[in-house]
């Protein structure tokens, strides 16, 4: 006898599917062949005095004009002059060019001797950029201020000279600091592939189950595993919730005062990001606690899956998607949705490994699901499908916003072979691609067997490597939008 499909009725035709992912696969990689990459993130353009150049005049301020908006209230400028000697300087303040442009002004016209510039500014995206350059000033002279307090054609007086090219921004963090960086982000993403995976299980997979007859006691021991794990994602991302804000202040020098640490959250896209965090650790917490294990509480459910909902918004507005000057409306865009579709893939396999593979061993299989030629499909089966449905959209959605992402982050292969950014990228492919490969395998190979061989055993070893995977994509994932994009 064929086994089919009990929810639609119809042998299983994985060819249709097949064609559709190819399909979305190809549909994914038209922004590359459609056009170049968008100059979206913050550098800086120029400063007054220039890197490098001799001024035959005494000046009274440093001017630094950037590819972006910068935060001017949590940036900084420090000069020293001649024997390392600080200079004194007003606060730093935008120009009348406006907000891509901030500027100091000394309390004295310089004296003659050297001098070093080390500035930080904080990026739209969060991001902290630094640079240093130095400047020399041959004879005192009457102060010339820059032509308008902008940093357009060098101040009079000025002449270039030989030197290495003025510093580009990096993000120039103590290894500790990048360290505890890097591990704090990749708990957030571990808890929120958690918590969209969970509310994709709940609302696709278990409904999916349930039209499909699977047995009662499978998905209520699923509901109940999920219901755990729900706690675990929120442990995580109250972990990295003060973690983040003690990150981003070390980012920052360190020594914010209190009205810095009220802006950095109070007016800016971070901010805005860190309280949405908060927000939906209280949703999540007041949803599991009205759920249930066994399935019952579905206004708790609702207020979990509505937190689930806003928490790709997050990274949204602390990552590089908010970085984008033009293109910010859909950078964010695709982000989120590339956040959504990498947890309903990634968080929902590891709670197929996690969760649902043992419930369906430690459920007795029913009397119709027993003999050589069963009647309907086996649970496990049915469970695959359900979960490979939900997967299948997934990584469409992940593998098309991966390449608007990619497309509008790093825009050039020069960018992509020579900056850190291009080179972490690759390594994320690399490690997506080898999970990509085992989730096709299992599912062309291992889920068809099951329909007539329903052993976990034969599951199980790729799956838990293709998770393992995934685990391995979230760290890669972490160093990636920890790193300042070129």
């Amino acid at each position: 006898m064929t086994v089919r499909n009990v929810r639609t009725g119809r042998g299983l035709n994985p060819r249709s599917s097949q064609r559709r992912l190819r399909l979305l696969s190809l549909f994914a990689a038209a922004p590359f062949l459609a056009a170049a990459g968008l100059p979206l993130h913050t550098a800086l353009e120029r400063s007054i005095p220039d890197a490098n150049s001799v001024l035959e005049m005494a000046t009274d301020r440093i001017v630094l004009d950037f590819t972006t908006p910068v935060d001017a209230a949590l940036s900084r400028i420090t000069v020293r002059g001649p024997g390392g000697t600080p200079v004194e300087t007003g606060p730093v303040e935008y120009t009348e060019a406006g907000e891509d442009q901030i500027r100091v002004v000394f309390a004295s016209p310089t004296a003659p001797g050297p001098y070093q510039v080390d500035w930080q500014a904080l990026a739209p995206d969060g991001h902290v950029v630094t640079g240093t350059f130095v400047f020399l000033v041959s004879a005192p002279a009457q102060a010339q201020p820059a032509p308008g307090g902008g940093a357009g054609a060098p101040g009079a007086g000025q002449t270039e000279v030989a030197g290495s090219p003025q510093t580009d921004p990096v993000a120039a963090e103590p290894a500790l600091s990048r360290t505890m960086d890097v591990g704090t982000r990749w708990l957030q993403l571990i808890g929120a592939a958690l918590f969209l995976g969970i509310a994709g299980i709940r609302f696709d997979v278990l409904r999916v189950l349930g039209r499909a007859g699977a047995l009662p006691e499978v998905r209520t021991r699923i509901r109940g595993g999920i219901w755990r794990f729900g706690w675990f994602a929120t442990f995580l991302l109250l972990v990295a919730l003060p973690l983040r804000l003690w990150n981003q202040t070390v980012a920052l020098g360190g020594e914010l005062d209190t009205s810095q640490l009220s802006h950095l959250l109070f007016q800016t896209g971070w901010g805005a990001g860190w309280w949405l965090h908060l927000t939906v650790l209280v949703l999540g917490t007041i949803g599991l606690t009205l759920a249930s294990p066994r399935g019952l509480g579905e206004r708790g459910w609702g207020i979990f899956a509505g937190a689930a909902v806003l928490l790709p918004l997050v990274p949204a507005l602390q990552g590089h998607a908010w970085g984008a000057e033009g293109g910010r409306a859909l950078a964010a865009t695709s982000l989120y949705f590339h956040v959504a579709g990498a947890g309903l893939w990634l968080g929902g396999l590891i709670l197929l490994v996690a969760v649902g593979m043992p419930a369906v061993r430690a459920t007795p299989p029913a009397p119709e699901e027993l003999g050589d030629e069963p009647s309907v499909l086996p649970t496990l089966a049915r469970l695959v499908n359900a979960f490979s449905r939900l997967a299948l959209l997934s990584v469409a959605l992940v593998l098309l916003t991966g390449a608007i992402n990619a497309w509008m982050n790093v825009g050039t292969i020069g960018n992509l072979l020579g900056s850190a950014y291009g080179r972490t990228l690759l390594l994320k492919l690399a490690v997506v691609a080898g999970a990509l490969m085992l989730g096709f395998y299992n599912w062309r190979k291992v889920r068809p067997a099951l329909a007539k061989r329903p052993d976990p055993g034969a599951l199980r070893i790729p799956a838990t490597v293709e998770a393992a995977l995934g685990i391995g994509v979230l760290l890669v994932t972490a160093f990636l939008v920890s790193t300042a994009a070129p």
